[in-house]
Parts: structure tokens; sequence; C-alpha cells
């Protein structure tokens, strides 16, 4: 309750606040500080918005640079709601454009903090490289730090696949193992290099995934807050797609990736991805739900009591998927293609993201709001934490509309 309490208060008051206080015009003045004080290493000196940009700089530079495709658009046709209208924030996924996709590499590159901020040898922070969700480029926070963490030399050539919010499981998953891909079109043999760098911290679902992948324990660098890594050759593949800008090409590197513990039986499961467990955003009459699905031939599934390997094997038989949103559709990526997915929102909170994936995918998705009052258009309350009550009649008419009396 506390930390729910905190993350409300910091997207409704902090962030804004910090947006109007961090003016890029003084972004400069900590560095200043910093270099009077002689303190080293210090903050960036520049930033460009684009790694394209740094690569047109030089002849040097655009011989560093990569382009493997150039920037596209994502359409969608509207996805299909259970009620009778669709929920205006669906809106935002019709038409997705993708920046270009490449490949870069920076001797004596840098990699800062828990997001793998890049920062190249003529101090440049590209960021492109290193977004961040609440603060524009000239704000980032490298910015507005006297001093930067100390600097640990890696000797070789490493790969940065860390990204923002790159600890997220979803994120994790669907944003930085596609990244994978990229080195490979680029035509970089990623396992013969000397390691790679990773979002931290180490845990058990990052290290099955590793193992599977066939990457060796002492390949892999954990970044975490204060780390500061310079390499002697660093390779950085751009990010994989827009927000909601999933692309079929990700789900294939993904599927083929993990292809050894996808299902191979002819037996298929309709699920019902449980959130009792979950630490927010419960399904407050969930019990009902439960034994509606039953009744319809569901199981009730937690995945937070599965490995990967299970969760991959259980998605990629499965024959329906019913869930609340929340990261355990994040393996709609393994799913047979027309799969149904029917994916329920609270009203305070609708989020189009498993919508992109499972279009990506080529899955029959719909998806309902619970019960309650649904926001004028343009006033997202967007509120994540948000427990939801199902209407249990719209599932009943939904469950019947996919054919599965």
């Amino acid at each position: 309750m506390q930390n729910r309490f905190l993350r409300v208060l910091a997207r409704r008051t902090a962030i804004p606040v910090c947006q109007r206080l961090l003016h890029p015009a003084f972004a400069g003045l900590p560095r200043r500080f910093g270099k009077i004080l002689g303190f080293a290493p210090l903050p960036p000196q520049r930033v460009l918005l684009h790694t394209g940009d740094w690569a047109g700089e030089t002849v040097a530079n655009a011989h560093q640079y990569q382009e493997l495709s150039p920037a596209n658009v994502v359409e969608r046709s509207m996805a299909c709601p259970i009620q009778s209208a669709s929920d205006w924030r669906m809106q935002h996924g019709l038409r997705i454009s993708n920046p270009a996709r490449f490949v870069v590499t920076l001797p004596q590159g840098r990699v800062v903090g828990p997001s793998g901020a890049v920062i190249t040898a003529d101090d440049v922070l590209l960021a492109d490289l290193s977004p961040d969700w609440f603060l524009k480029p000239r704000q980032h926070p490298l910015f507005w730090r006297p001093k930067l963490p100390e600097i640990k030399q890696l000797k070789g050539t490493y790969a940065s696949l860390a990204r923002l919010s790159g600890w997220n499981y979803a994120h994790w998953v669907l944003e930085l193992i596609p990244r994978l891909a990229l080195l490979e079109q680029a035509r970089i043999d990623w396992r013969s290099l000397d390691g790679l760098i990773l979002n931290g911290p180490r845990n058990d679902w990052k290290s099955e995934m590793l193992d599977l992948l066939g990457i060796p324990k002492n390949k892999r660098v954990y970044l975490n807050a204060g780390d500061h890594l310079q390499c002697e050759t660093l390779l950085v593949p751009s990010y994989v797609c827009a927000p909601d800008g999933f692309q079929p090409w990700m789900v294939e590197f993904l599927q083929q990736a993990f292809s050894s513990i996808r299902s191979k039986t002819s037996t298929k499961s309709r699920i019902y991805i449980a959130r009792n467990k979950a630490g927010y955003r419960h399904v407050l009459n969930e019990p009902e739900v439960v034994e509606l699905l039953e009744r319809f031939g569901f199981q009730n599934v937690h995945c937070e009591d599965l490995s990967f390997r299970q969760k991959v094997n259980l998605f990629s038989s499965a024959e329906a998927v019913v869930s609340a949103h929340g990261a355990g559709l994040t393996h709609l990526a393994f799913c047979r293609p027309g799969t149904p997915v029917l994916e329920i929102f609270s009203p305070d909170y609708v989020n189009g993201c498993f919508w992109a994936l499972s279009d990506a995918a080529g899955l029959s998705y719909r998806y309902m709001t619970g019960v309650g009052q649904q926001p004028k258009e343009g006033r997202d309350p967007h509120a994540p934490e948000k427990d939801l009550l199902v209407d249990i009649s719209a599932l009943e008419k939904a469950l019947k509309e996919f054919h599965f009396e």
C-alpha cells in the first residue's frame, strides 16, 4: 500500500514538478560547477537526438554507423471491444512511427547507470540510446550531476543491450532480447563477443533466459545504479521499436530463439492468468471470474509460480488466453497465430501494448473494460495500480462470441 501511494505521488506531483524545474537552459550548470571543483569524470558535454546525427559529423563516425532498415510506420485496424464503443485510448496504437534500426560501434564508448545511457568517446550523450520516460533529452538526469561515477575499464568488445526499464520483465523479454536480432542483422556474432551488458540486478528469470540463449555466465555484465563502464569497443544496437510499435520480426526472433522450449504437442489448453498474487491491479471479483471461466474449460494460471520455460511451453500450446492487463501477457509472443486473446482493463487504465503485441503475433485480440465510469475523451486518469471489477455478464457474452461453449 505504501509503495502504491509513493508511485501515485511521484506520477501526479514529483514528475510534473521536475519537468518544470529541470529547464534545459540550466542543464550545463552542474557540469561547470564540477569542473571548477576538479571533479572527474564529468557529465557529457552535449547531447544529440539521433545517433545518425553523430555519425554525420565526421567521416570516421560515419564508418562506425550501420543502418539496418529505415524508419517505418506500423498501421493497425482498431482493436475490437466487447462493449459497443471503442475506448479512445486505443486510438494511439492505430499508427506508430518506428525509428530506423541500426548498430553503432563506439571505440572507448561508455554506458552509465541502470538504464545504460550511452556516451561516445568525444563526450556526446546519444539520446535515442539513452531515453528517459519523463524528461526530454536536454533534461537527461546525467546533466544534473556535477560528477559521474568512477569509470571501470573493460578490455575487448562488448555489446550493450541495456535499456530504459530493462529491469522490468516485459521490457526485458520483448524489447531487450530482440536487440540481439539487430546484431545478427549487422552480421555480428554476439556469442563470440567478450561480453553483453545487461540491465541488473541479476536474478533467476534473467539467468534462465540467458542460459537458454547459450550466453556463458562470465560474459554477462549487469548494470546497476552507480555503474559507469568504458569499453575498448562498445557495440550498441538501436531500440527495436517505439512504444507499442511491436513488429512481426521481433516475435519471430523470440520464437526462434526459444524454439527448443516451445510446446511440440497438439494438446491445447484455455488459460486464465490470475492476479490474486500480484502486487496491485487485482481483480476484485476474481472468484466469480474463475468460476465462470472454468465452466468454459479454462484453467487458472499463476505466472509467478512458473519458470520461463514453463510459461513459454504453456502459451505456445494455448487455445485461448484471458487476463486482466499485466506482465503475464508478455508470453503472447509465443502463442500460435490466430489464438484468441481477451484482455480486461480498469476504466481508469487502458494500455494497448498487448494489443500491439497480439497484432504483431497474428493473434485474434479483443478487450473489455471493467465496471465503472469511463473517463471523458482526453482525460486519462492513467492509474495503473487501480483494482478492477469484471462485469460477469459481459465476460460471458465475450466467451460465447469466441465460441467457447
